[in-house]
C-alpha cells in the first residue's frame, strides 16, 4: 500500500498567520508552508514493514474498529512537496463472501483528495469490482476525486 501526500501551499507570498507554523512557538523550526499531517492507515492485514520516502520507519500497530491502525506524523514541504508512505502488508482476501472492501475517508479540505487505487490478484484470478473501478483481468483500478467525506470500493476474486 503506497500513499503519496502532496502540499501545494506556498512557502512565501502569504501572511505568516496563513503559512506559518504554530509548532515554531514550541521550538520546532518548520519552514513556512510546511504541512504536518497525522496520517492513519487502517487495514485488516498485518504490517511486515514500512517506508517513508524509501527509508525504513517504525510504525506502531494499534487496534481500532476490528482493524489495525498504522499512524505516523509526516512533515510535507511546501511548493508542491511530496512524501510517500509505503506499507508492506500480509494477509489473504477470501474468495467467498464480499471480498475486499476499501473504505476511503477524506478530510474536509479546500482541495478535494485525488485518489488512485489499484488492486491486483496475486493468484492470477479474474476480479469483479464496484464502480468506479475498471477491471482488466486480475487488476482493478480507478482514479477518483474524493468529494464526499467517505467512499467504499469493493473487489472480489472470481472462481476459475
Amino acid at each position: 500500500l503506497s500513499v503519496t501526500l502532496l502540499n501545494d501551499a506556498p512557502s512565501e507570498g502569504l501572511p505568516e498567520y496563513i503559512i506559518g507554523n504554530a509548532l515554531d512557538e514550541e521550538g520546532e523550526d518548520l519552514p513556512p508552508g510546511t504541512n504536518r499531517t497525522h496520517l492513519s492507515l487502517y487495514s485488516p492485514f498485518a504490517l511486515e514493514g514500512a517506508e517513508l520516502d524509501g527509508q525504513a520507519v517504525d510504525i506502531p500497530a494499534e487496534a481500532e474498529r476490528d482493524r489495525y491502525a498504522y499512524s505516523l506524523f509526516v512533515d510535507i514541504p511546501p511548493d508542491g512537496g511530496a512524501r510517500v508512505v509505503t506499507l508492506r502488508l500480509r494477509g489473504n482476501i477470501p474468495v467467498d463472501g464480499d471480498g475486499y472492501r476499501l473504505d476511503l475517508a477524506g478530510q474536509p479540505l479546500v482541495t478535494p483528495d485525488d485518489v488512485h487505487v489499484t488492486v491486483e490478484s496475486t493468484g492470477g484470478r479474474a476480479l469483479r469490482a464496484s464502480e468506479p473501478l475498471d477491471v482488466v483481468g486480475g487488476t482493478a483500478s480507478a482514479s477518483i476525486v474524493l468529494t464526499e467525506h467517505e467512499a467504499t470500493l469493493r473487489v472480489q476474486e472470481l472462481d476459475r
